[in-house]
């Protein structure tokens, strides 16, 4: 156990700062490269944050185990023919008192050390503290997130003429098959959710068809990019590595990065007055609202709603 928790413990510094420096290079490197490409670092470290063991590179085929320390064994055969032989030392001694002596050999029996007692104790402590803190995570948005599920499925209703509108947001996007899509009061803003079934929910409210299309056509692209399970490994990233904040601060940041490369994705070859009907459909489908992790919602609390419109506007 011991062993185990100083892997976790070495993955989570040595990424931890690998993910500080990036995190201080997000200004700079949001200028030169696409979000598309922030998205796929987070998940290739959310993935190396998973893995608990530390990768070495290969033994090499052959081996030599040479002890500096081994004492020199000389055969029978190796020792000259003329040497004298050394007499055995007597087992007995005899002294001239006529009392015997008897020379023994005391045996060393190995004992765990007291600082080693107290290091296997520490990792113990550190490993059950770990598991608490994973389950007190999981338990938390794994009940969030049915509390949620179930609370818009018992008053969701399907949305009319979602078929004519769902083929019309999702035109050139190759999609096989579209989401359901249902109307509920108990969200605020239009979100994706569901990993079996992938439902859009919208709020009741009302909305031009060009608006609406938007709004599907953002959705579906969550939908298309597969963003669900995406927010699914970094959570569970987040949930072995609770205890590092810069982890969180990482979700956080690729939350953000997941919405910029689907509105990317929207307003690709478009005109500035599709762009700016588009940032104001996002501006008035943003809630303050706090949805679920596993969920695409729109809330003005996890977006950083200037720098997106800049990005929409000024790509």
């Amino acid at each position: 156990m011991t062993n185990f928790i100083q892997n976790i413990l070495q993955i989570s510094i040595t990424m931890a700062a690998v993910i500080g420096v990036l995190l201080l290079l997000v200004p700079v490197w949001q200028k030169r490269y696409s979000a598309k490409w922030r998205k796929a670092i987070w998940l290739i470290i959310a993935v190396r944050l998973l893995v608990p063991f530390s990768i070495e590179l290969p033994s090499a085929p052959v081996q030599m185990n040479v002890d500096m320390h081994q004492e020199i064994m000389l055969s029978p055969q190796s020792v000259p023919v003329d040497a004298t032989p050394v007499p055995a030392m007597p087992s007995r001694i005899e002294t001239p008192d006529n009392v015997t002596v008897s020379t023994t050999v005391n045996t060393v029996t190995p004992t765990i050390t007291t600082e080693k007692a107290m290091m296997l104790d520490r990792g113990t402590v550190l490993f059950a503290l770990w598991l608490i803190g994973i389950l007190a995570f999981t338990m938390y948005h794994a009940v969030q997130y049915r509390r949620f599920y179930g609370k818009i499925m018992t008053s969701a209703k399907p949305l009319e003429d979602s078929d004519e509108l769902l083929e019309r947001a999702g035109a050139g996007m190759g999609l096989m098959h579209y989401p359901n899509v249902l109307l509920t009061g108990k969200v605020q803003s239009p979100m994706l959710i569901g990993f079996r079934k992938p439902t859009i929910v919208l709020p009741y409210k009302l909305y031009g068809e060009n608006e609406l299309v938007m709004i599907l056509r953002h959705e579906l692209t969550h939908y298309k990019h597969h963003d669900l399970w995406y927010k699914l490994i970094l959570l569970c990233a987040n949930a072995l590595h609770w205890f590092n904040p810069l982890v969180w601060l990482m979700n956080r940041q690729a939350g953000r990065d997941v919405e910029q490369v689907c509105d990317d994705y929207v307003v690709d070859g478009m005109d500035m007055d599709y762009r700016k009907a588009y940032s104001m459909t996002i501006l008035n489908t943003m809630a303050s609202q706090k949805g679920v992790a596993l969920s695409t919602h729109l809330s003005k609390d996890a977006q950083n709603t200037k720098k997106r419109f800049a990005g929409i506007l000024q790509p």
